[in-house]
């Protein structure tokens, strides 16, 4: 058990040109049509709600550079933004294939990845979404021009190491922890939009040191109360809740809303309710989420 909690709390150039889409994978057509949210108060772009957006969405498997990936692809879109997710410590793509479908359905084209080096090397891992997975995605993307890094957990901090190389549309991070002060020296240099939803302080986020960093740009930093680590996963499983706490669907909504949002608000326009907003203003009040 000691070991497991270990693991837990370690946890912690670009090429544009339009080409033709990434055959490597198969597709599935598994998801669901929406017709999407009522407008939002102030937005001039899209029409963000709670639930499902109005894009169906395809999942293709992958691989980039001899990482696995899969890419949820909205259906009928072209020129998207991009969103590349990553997975906490000893973790894996697998655990966000809810998570990034439900982004994807509102127009992003949002692709998981393994790490290449998931058991720490978290500069590696910043370093190979800078490079290998970022010009992968914006070619996938067909020249889109706007990325995002998404990331739980050690994912949070390879994502804001990338950030701060090559920029991005918007950050997310996800009860992102820090390691050896890597986070903390980056952030600064991070001048891209960036929200940082995060749980309770447990071991498993090491004692929640993400929320520590000073960002270079716009930061947000909004709490999920009673959230445990598993909450940023979904779907999560039985090895993380039986370390780090147990998984409520309800936060894991919370979590999935205000991520999309963000990306949504910062690479398309709109959601500006969810973005500090009415809407934001709500969930504070009946307890949802709760920020300065």
């Amino acid at each position: 058990m000691f070991l497991l909690a270990f693991l837990f709390a370690c946890t912690s150039r670009l090429d544009t040109a339009a080409t033709a889409r990434d055959s490597g994978g198969t597709d599935d057509s598994g998801g669901t049509e929406d017709s999407g949210g009522t407008e939002d108060s102030g937005g001039t772009g899209i029409a963000y709600d709670e639930g499902d957006g109005p894009f169906a969405v395809d999942s293709e498997e992958g691989e980039v550079s001899g990482q696995a990936v899969t890419w949820f692809v909205p259906r009928g879109q072209s020129e998207l933004p991009v969103v590349i997710w990553s997975h906490g410590f000893a973790r894996s793509r697998s655990y966000h294939a809810e998570a990034a479908r439900h982004s994807a359905s509102w127009g992003l084209l949002v692709v998981t990845v393994d790490l290449p080096s998931p058991f720490g090397g978290h500069e590696e891992n910043g370093q190979f979404l800078a490079d290998d997975m970022l010009a992968a995605a914006l070619h996938r993307a067909e020249a889109g021009g706007q990325w995002a890094f998404v990331g739980h957990s050690a994912g949070g901090l390879a994502s804001v190491l990338a950030a701060a190389e090559v920029g991005a549309g918007a950050v997310v991070g996800l009860d992102a922890v820090d390691y050896d002060d890597l986070g903390r020296d980056a952030a600064r240099e991070v001048s891209a939009p960036t929200l940082r939803l995060v749980g309770e302080p447990s071991t498993c986020n090491a004692s929640g040191n993400g929320r520590g960093w000073t960002m270079g740009g716009t930061d947000w930093l909004v709490e999920v109360p009673g959230a445990s680590h598993c909450d940023f996963e979904n779907p999560t499983d039985s090895l993380c809740t039986m370390v780090c706490g147990a998984e409520d669907a309800a936060r894991q909504a919370v979590v999935g809303e205000y991520a999309t949002a963000w990306l949504v608000h910062q690479l398309l326009g709109g959601a500006e309710a969810w973005v500090g907003g009415a809407q934001a203003e709500a969930d504070r009040d009946d307890g949802r989420v709760d920020f300065e």
